[in-house]
């Protein structure tokens, strides 16, 4: 991958799309990446070719200026990059669940996203990571400078990620509350449900 030792790596996985606020990603990396910080980018999922043309990003004209951008396409384990990562960015305008968040936090990653549903029960604010307003490349800046100033900050959130991780999505859980949930569904009474 061409990845310095030395540098912070910000990963972000998801469709190359406008709707996962991928424009403002680069552009907030890119602004970073000159105030003198020293990043690198992580883009890894495909590119959504089929959004009719409204989320189409062409990806290489954004990015081809800039060799700290890696885009590496769809990947079978994407846990592999996330290992080499301290901070995870997913900029969405919608999302049903971060469920990349939660991927990144299971591996002490913490994640800076947009205030929207979804990302809002994923991420705690200020302690398993920074919430940003929608389309805000300035707010992804700024919370790149809070983590990346904050080594130890940096750090602690990435515990406190995992640890809320462990505790709330589990497997087991997980698992557990949807039996439970199943179980009451059968035992309601079918006119309350179906009316």
């Amino acid at each position: 991958m061409g990845l310095s030792k030395k540098s912070k790596v910000i990963s972000f996985i998801g469709r190359i799309n406008k709707d996962k606020g991928i424009i403002e990603l680069i552009s907030a990396f890119k602004r970073t990446l000159e105030l003198g910080y020293d990043i690198e980018l992580l883009l890894i999922g495909p590119l959504d070719q089929d959004s009719d043309g409204y989320g189409f990003v062409k990806l290489e004209e954004y990015i081809k200026d800039c060799s700290k951008i890696h885009y590496v396409g769809y990947q079978k384990h994407p846990e592999d990059y996330l290992a080499v990562s301290d901070m995870f960015c997913l900029p969405s305008y919608r999302e049903g669940f971060g469920t990349t968040v939660i991927e990144a936090a299971a591996m002490g990653i913490p994640s800076v996203g947009t205030k929207i549903n979804g990302l809002v029960d994923a991420i705690v604010d200020g302690e398993t990571g920074i919430l940003v307003e929608l389309k805000s490349v300035e707010g992804l800046i700024s919370a790149f400078k809070r983590l990346l100033d904050n080594p130890q900050y940096l750090e602690k959130m990435g515990k406190q990620a995992r640890l809320r991780c462990v505790q709330n999505f589990d497997r087991k859980i997980i698992n557990d509350l949807l039996m439970k949930e199943y179980l009451n569904i059968l035992n309601m009474d079918q006119d309350k449900f179906f009316s």
